[in-house]
């Protein structure tokens, strides 16, 4: 019984810490890209080289910046968001089979005295079928540069590098 409860609290710790570091380091990712953003205020997707002192990390970032007013609910704004960034991430990465229907809609109303009253309607739909890489992204950062605009981060892990670690043997081989 000791052995359980003492395997359980250990696990625990050990989940703990690895999820720790995975904060620390996405915390890092999102701070440096919300620095580069307002320095060189980039849009689209790019791919990202970050580096620590074990690994090399590379990422496909994906940048969209979006009007608050042209959305009647937030949730309508991140789902567009999302959208938008895959698309300008599968551009960047390959080609893609994106399609675009725009509808015009009008009507006419009459209002007292008989005049009328025009309104128009513009509605356009996008639709893409992708390979599948880019699915895999996720909200990095959200903040506001502008106070009607709204800027969305998407990460994606690309993969990660090892670097090569000094032995005792390797500096032995560069005298």
């Amino acid at each position: 019984m000791k052995r359980v409860i003492l395997i359980s609290i250990l696990s625990l710790f050990f989940v703990e810490i690895f999820a720790q570091a995975f904060n620390e380091q996405r915390m890092a990712l999102s701070m440096w890209l919300t620095r580069k953003y307002e320095n060189t205020m980039f849009e689209g997707a790019e791919l990202f080289t970050q580096d620590d002192n074990f690994n090399e990390y590379e990422y496909l970032v994906s940048v969209v910046t979006l009007i608050k007013s042209t959305y009647q609910k937030e949730s309508d704004m991140y789902r567009v968001a999302k959208i938008k960034a895959l698309r300008e991430a599968q551009e960047a990465v390959s080609s893609n089979a994106l399609t675009t229907s725009t509808v015009v809609s009008t009507s006419e109303t009459e209002v007292d005295g008989g005049a009328k009253t025009t309104s128009v309607t513009v509605e356009t739909m996008e639709r893409m079928r992708t390979a599948g890489f880019v699915q895999g992204m996720e909200l990095l950062n959200t903040f506001s540069k502008k106070s009607d605009e709204m800027t969305f981060i998407y990460v994606r892990l690309i993969r990660t590098i090892p670097k090569p670690q000094a032995t005792p043997d390797s500096r032995k081989r560069r005298r």
